[in-house]
């Protein structure tokens, strides 16, 4: 099995683990190699993806969120700085443990959600994730490509950037692909809007997002 293949014999620490792109991968292995690791490695991980492993549901984000959170001052992950659940379908009520748990992570700077169904099904929750999410201390990469947002998510996203943000990258491809009748355009405008006052971003991706010729005037303001 994948948990027997692990070194726990503290031989070797691992610092990468990718198990991404696994369509066969289901639950009941991903937890048992999350548990391993939490045992063996904890100290030496810097690095888990789990992306496209589209068969992961509640119980390996659920699993993933508690060893993330802190407990009598510590967290399994504590050294944690990447992880990618990018192609995960993540159930609507761990979502938002979930960012809580990393906005309070002292290490994570790079977390992919893109195509995890944020906004999918409902718009407000998504909000509520990014309102969380924007609490960290330490994040600096953020990939939401893929999701579905409204005006009212980029509004917040775009305000929660205006207020301290640290983030230098972040991927928004394809997450308002389909104009707003009121705007006329993509709603990614009104996150463009707030552009001026962030002084952090470096990397942005908005692409595959139906923006004008307008659009790319904000960027000349």
């Amino acid at each position: 099995s994948l948990t027997a293949a692990l070194p726990q014999d503290g031989s070797l620490k691992l610092t990468c683990v990718d198990l991404g792109e696994n369509p066969r991968l289901g639950d009941e292995a991903a937890c048992g190699v999350l548990r391993a690791l939490s045992k063996w490695h904890s100290e030496s991980l810097v690095e888990l993806r789990l992306d496209k492993c589209r068969r992961l549901g509640k119980a390996s984000i659920m699993l993933c969120t508690t060893l993330l959170q802190q407990n009598a001052g510590t967290t399994a992950f504590h050294g944690l700085q990447t992880l990618d659940l990018s192609g995960i379908p993540i159930p609507l009520p761990e979502y938002v443990d979930l960012a809580r748990a990393v906005s309070r992570h002292p290490h994570m700077c790079d977390l992919r959600l893109a195509d995890t169904g944020l906004g999918q099904f409902d718009k407000a929750h998504a909000c509520r994730v990014l309102t969380v999410l924007a609490r960290s201390d330490s994040l600096k990469s953020l990939d939401l490509a893929w999701n579905v947002f409204d005006t009212e998510a980029f509004t917040v996203l775009g305000q929660c950037l205006k207020h301290g943000s640290l983030l230098t990258k972040l991927g928004l491809a394809s997450t308002g692909p389909t104009p707003d009748p009121a705007l006329g355009s993509s709603p990614v405008v009104l996150f463009l809007e707030y552009l001026a006052e962030n002084h952090s971003l470096q990397h942005l991706d908005i692409s595959q997002n139906s923006l004008d010729w307008g659009s790319a005037l904000m960027f000349e303001s």
